[in-house]
């Protein structure tokens, strides 16, 4: 399956990969990079920071590499089925 980032609102993107979907924040809680054009690893279930090269856990938001001290907020984990938000 390949990936989509789509933006939702103006602090929430939509992160659809591996049979998952996860709203998370928009931005990077480093320094603010936008996720939305992210590189996005479908093997680890992972997003990397387009600024620094944070990586973050799409499941939890667990920060998995890079500067970043804080985890990124994930909002909601949606079912794989039905319209994406």
């Amino acid at each position: 399956m390949a990936h989509v980032l789509r933006q939702v609102t103006e602090d929430l993107i939509l992160i659809a990969m591996g049979g998952r979907r996860v709203l998370a924040q928009a931005d990077c809680p480093h320094r603010g990079g936008r996720l939305l054009f992210s590189h996005v690893n479908e093997r680890t279930l992972r997003i990397s920071c387009p600024l620094h090269l944070s990586s973050f856990d799409i499941v939890d938001g667990k920060v998995a590499s890079g500067p970043a001290c804080d985890p990124l907020r994930i909002h909601a984990v949606l079912p794989e089925e039905g319209e994406l938000p």
